[in-house]
């Protein structure tokens, strides 16, 4: 595996366990914090290995540390935290803010808790 394939996976998993500690962080603490998705850094490592390396288990791990992505971004949409996501083809990172529910009786929006 060429030197930038391994600093591609290396990010993706830096952020990925970064984003784990921050929705573990905001079961207790502040829910003003970001969780940034991971699953599109991924995504280019597994393209890049498909095209330029024959790694047996490799996109199967892959698959599977997208899969822990989605399902940590879907707790943390849930808890009401921002998201951030990376577009691999425009490259900047894109935030979105919290998820939100029509409280019914006030008619105002409030985040998910």
């Amino acid at each position: 595996m060429d030197a930038g394939t391994q600093a591609g996976i290396e990010r993706a998993s830096t952020t990925l366990h970064n984003s784990v500690e921050v929705v573990a962080g905001g079961l207790t603490g502040s829910r003003g914090v970001t969780y940034t998705r991971s699953s599109a850094l991924f995504e280019w490592a597994e393209h890049q290995l498909d095209e330029h390396f024959d790694i047996p288990g490799g996109r199967l791990a892959i698959r599977d540390l997208k899969l822990i992505d989605g399902a940590m971004a879907r707790m943390a949409e849930v808890m009401g935290l921002h998201i951030a996501d990376y577009d691999t083809s425009a490259g900047p990172l894109i935030m979105t803010a919290p998820a939100t529910r029509n409280d019914g009786s006030a008619g105002q929006d409030q985040p998910l808790a």
